[in-house]
């Protein structure tokens, strides 16, 4: 018998020394793909169970098997993990989560939809060889790329005498009486064109791949200019839409503020745009907690119509959209951003008719929490 079969009586047991070698034998079986995909959701509920189990041993054991598991539980797994008493387990929890990023800045290049499609490339090379398969490859990336810096320019291009029109009038506007409301407009559309500036060479890299520079940055702060920028977005003013904002000044991660900021937006617009098609008044609350000594939880929680399982799964697909308008860039890149950019987890859930969570945690250093 599996040892997943096994799992759930050894659990009623209580023999901690079977549960951890079960355990072990499980997390085996992930990472071989060996457990059934029907299996997967029971595993998670044992797992997010045994992460609180009173051993240590069996904790570290769930913190080691758990690095393979494709479920929405393993966010809360890996938080109870992090947090754990024992230096031993929050330490096996640290480092899943460091390589489950890299898993999925690995997967997040093999679902790449600007490669080639893979059978296409197969049938190629089984007619022509595998030097005609590398040359309809690079031949393919160098047109990618091209099209997406002739873009860009093209639209810096538009922006760049709009940008300068915008500091003139500020300059012109600047201490005239009477006229501080439109300067003060002006200074908030010049900024506007900065970060859409930012945006768009965030797109850029995102194509090429291209490391994030990191700077200090408050987290609240960043919360707060996205919670603003999406509300002044909307295409469709909401001025019955109440935002709840927990926001403590007194965390401080390592990050890029645009990227940031772009991926927050798109979560924050997509929270919006779920309470517009609800027949209820929308809410939608935005927080940010300590999770661990090693780890900041931001939550965006929304009452709007919410998704449905595959939804939820496809969301972060690139250019998969549920959207009539939509092009599925938002959520794809929001999880780039967060997971590939800055080691963090980005997860959702989420119910039709009932709303949305989405939970980020981003990795903190230990001497970041300012003293208050």
């Amino acid at each position: 018998m599996d040892s997943l079969a096994l799992l759930p009586a050894a659990v009623e047991g209580g023999d901690w020394q079977d549960i951890r070698e079960l355990v072990e034998r499980t997390g085996e079986g992930l990472r071989l793909s060996s457990v059934s995909s029907s299996r997967i959701p029971e595993l998670a509920q044992l797992f997010l169970r045994l992460s609180r189990h009173e051993n240590w041993q069996v904790r570290k054991a769930v913190a080691h098997a758990a690095l393979y598991l494709r479920h929405d539980l393993f966010h809360g797994i890996i938080a109870n993990l992090i947090d754990d008493d024992n230096l031993w387990v929050r330490d096996i929890a640290r480092k899943t989560l460091v390589r489950r990023s890299e898993l999925s800045r690995a997967e997040v290049r093999a679902q790449d939809p600007f490669d080639a499609d893979a059978a296409l490339l197969d049938e190629i090379e089984n007619r022509y060889g595998v030097k005609a398969r590398r040359s309809v490859v690079a031949a393919a990336s160098k047109l990618h790329h091209r099209f997406v810096k002739e873009v860009y320019h093209e639209i810096i291009r538009i922006l760049s005498p709009l940008d300068t029109c915008l500091v003139n009038l500020e300059r012109d506007l600047s201490g005239k009486p009477g006229l501080e409301h439109a300067a003060d407009r002006i200074r908030r559309g010049h900024h506007h064109v900065g970060l859409i500036t930012e945006v768009l060479e965030n797109l850029r890299e995102f194509t090429d791949g291209k490391p994030a520079e990191t700077t200090r940055e408050c987290l609240s702060s960043i919360l707060k200019e996205a919670v603003s920028l999406a509300q002044q977005g909307a295409a469709v003013p909401q001025p019955t839409l109440m935002f709840s904002l927990l926001l403590p000044e007194s965390l401080f991660i390592s990050g890029h503020r645009s990227r940031l900021l772009q991926a927050f937006i798109n979560i924050i617009t997509n929270a919006m745009e779920a309470c517009e098609a609800s027949d209820r008044q929308g809410r939608i609350a935005v927080s940010i907690e300590r999770q661990s000594e090693d780890f900041a939880r931001v939550l965006i929680t929304d009452n709007g119509c919410g998704m449905s399982r595959d939804a939820v799964r496809d969301c972060v697909d690139l250019f998969s959209s549920g959207k009539v308008s939509g092009m599925g860039f938002g959520l794809p890149i929001s999880r780039k951003v967060i997971e590939q950019d800055h080691s963090g987890i980005l997860a959702l859930e989420s119910s039709p008719g009932e709303g949305t969570t989405v939970t980020v945690l981003l990795p903190i250093e230990r001497l970041e929490m300012e003293a208050s």
